[in-house]
This record gives structure tokens, sequence and C-alpha cells, in this order.
């Protein structure tokens, strides 16, 4: 099971939490009406952003969180928190929220399209990061709940090394397909959660996206820390 840790809760749990089961849940991270900024400011970057398969998105990669403070208010308070800074330095002192993404999925998920979108499996991604993932409307497995592993990550970590080591990671990401045996042993969980849950999560850890059925929706911001 996913294990739920309380905002502020002592750093040697949640780095021991995180360590071995490579995700936990902050529910209630973010409410009233910082969450409701968050979300206005958030839905505009997507609505002004591009289209894809699923809905809206946007994003900002390759630059600091830090340089947006004030063209990004909320999404820049929302991430730049000391807990989770310090939670960041603590694991792998990486890079603190060097990119962002937002999406707003709407667009109905077919079949078709999650068997050819990558998060449509489960998997572990090829570059490492930690992820702080943060939902700013109410969501479960009708609305795109994120699913994860947990206690997959050692061997999440074994099974990318050796994938990259072989050069063929884009051919055996697909767990369900190449690892049965391994989706039988880490079976994923969906994290349904309200507005202002934080998923936080190492991507060594084994974890897929959900799917939005049809008249269902799900708006996200989650920042990566390489």
């Amino acid at each position: 099971m996913i294990k739920k840790i309380k905002y502020n809760a002592d750093p040697a749990t949640t780095l021991s939490t995180l360590r071995s089961d490579g995700v936990f849940i902050v529910e209630d991270y973010i409410k009233g009406s910082p969450l409701d900024s968050l979300r206005k400011e958030v839905s505009e970057l997507c609505n002004n952003g591009n289209d894809y398969g699923f809905g809206k998105t946007w994003r900002l990669e390759g630059a600091a969180l830090l340089s947006c403070k004030h063209k990004l208010p909320n999404t820049f308070n929302a991430f730049c928190d000391e807990w989770l800074f310090n939670l960041n330095r603590n694991y792998k002192n990486q890079n603190f929220c060097q990119d962002v993404f937002a999406t707003h999925d709407y667009i109905p998920t077919s079949s078709e399209a999650l068997e050819t979108a990558p998060n449509g499996w489960l998997h572990s991604d090829k570059k490492n990061c930690l992820k702080f993932f943060i939902y700013l409307t109410d969501i479960d497995e009708t609305s795109g709940a994120f699913y994860c592993s947990p206690g997959s990550i050692s061997t999440g970590y074994d099974l990318r090394q050796k994938m990259l080591k072989e050069n063929n990671y884009s051919e055996k990401r697909r767990l369900e397909i190449e690892f049965p045996e391994l989706v039988k042993e880490y079976p994923p969980e969906p994290v349904n959660g309200k507005a202002g849950t934080m998923i936080v999560f190492d991507t060594d850890t084994f974890h897929m996206g959900g799917k939005v059925e049809k008249g269902r929706s799900r708006l996200v911001v989650r920042a990566h820390c390489f």
C-alpha cells in the first residue's frame, strides 16, 4: 500500500519511506485559496499551451523554477517549499524543480491511445529523477488517476540500468509485455485523491498514467528534480 505522510513530517521517516517504497502521498498538501489560485494559474497555462493526444499541456524545461517567481507566483509558491527543498537535498541533492509540467486531460482515453502512449504502460523512467506531482482536481480511476508500485524502486533501478546497458530501453519498457512477472510481484495501485493531494516518487519506482473516461477530466502539475 502507498503510504500517506503528513506535510512537514519528520525528515527521517520521510526519507526512509521514499528510499524503501519509492513513493508516498501527502494529502491536503495545498488547500483553500492557495489551491484555487494555483488551479487557475495552471489552467490558464494549459489553455495557452500545446495540444496533445489527451488534451492540453504546458511545460517549462531546463530552467530552474526559481527564475519564474514573479511570472508564475502560484506555481513557484507551490513547489518552492522548504520541506520539499530539504527532502530533495537530503535524498539525492539533485537540481531542485528544474522542469515543470502541467496537463489538462479531457479527451477520453481510448485503448488504442493507451497502447501507443509511453505512459500508458507500467515502466520506470529512462532518466531518473524525483517528482512532486500535485492533483488540482479531484481524481479517481475514471479521471486518470496516477498508478504506482510501492516497493519496486530497487528492482526498477536494476532493470533500468540493464536496459540502458543493452541499449533496448524503448523496446523493453512496457512491463506488462516484457516482464509480466514484475507486474505480478509489484502490482500498481491507483492514487485516488482530492485536489491538493501531492504524490512524491522516485521514477525508478514502477508507475504509469491512468485512463480518463468520457465526461471526466483532470488537471495536474508536477516538478522534476534531476
